[in-house]
């Protein structure tokens, strides 16, 4: 009896394993993806949020103090007066050769030479000579004359009286100067004589330079 019950157990607990042996099923492959669905309608826009209060102004900063004015400088030495009726022109002539030479002046009108004081200088070797030049200390003199818009020199020997020809580089400048007549010189009388002054005096009388 027991052993048809034990014999009876096995057979069942054999068949419960056949069963469920036979009712497992193989996995069966994945299905195909799925459309995505349309987009939905885009919501509304929210309400928009409350500005904030505005920040304080900042204090404005203190300006700073005005530095102290610098004193005056000194006045500066007022200069020596000008000569203003004197016109001077000078010229290099360590060029001119010849029998004559006549440097072209346009301020030497006609009215110049007829009411104003035209006094002419010749400088050779480093000395000036007052014109019209004739004397021992040159190997030649030289006469002086004017036409306007011109001073014409004139070299003449001094042995004869003949024309004398220069060469280059015997003559260094002419300088011619000009004093205009004015209230106080109406005529050229109201000058003292030039002719008695060297050039360095009548350079200082007239206050020019050298």
């Amino acid at each position: 009896m027991k052993t048809t019950l034990l014999k009876l157990k096995y057979f069942l607990i054999a068949s419960i394993v056949i069963l469920t042996m036979s009712c497992s099923a193989e996995d069966g492959e994945d299905g195909i993806n799925g459309l995505d669905g349309a987009p939905g309608i885009q919501g509304e826009q929210g309400l928009a949020g409350q500005d904030g209060a505005d920040g304080q102004d900042g204090t404005d900063g203190q300006d700073g103090q005005d530095g102290v004015d610098g004193e005056d400088g000194q006045d500066g030495q007022d200069g020596a007066d000008g000569n203003a009726n004197v016109n001077v022109y000078t010229f290099d002539i360590s060029n001119v050769s010849g029998t004559t030479y006549g440097q072209n002046i346009p301020e030497l009108t006609l009215s110049v030479i007829e009411d104003d004081v035209v006094l002419g200088y010749v400088k050779r070797n480093n000395n000036w000579f007052q014109l019209p030049a004739i004397g021992h200390f040159l190997p030649f003199s030289i006469s002086a004359d004017m036409t306007p818009g011109f001073y014409i020199l004139d070299f003449v020997d001094l042995a004869d009286g003949s024309n004398f020809t220069i060469t280059a580089g015997e003559l260094d400048f002419l300088k011619v100067a000009v004093i205009e007549s004015n209230s106080n010189t109406t005529s050229k009388n109201g000058h003292p004589d030039f002719s008695k002054m060297t050039y360095f005096e009548a350079m200082d009388y007239l206050g020019l330079e050298y």
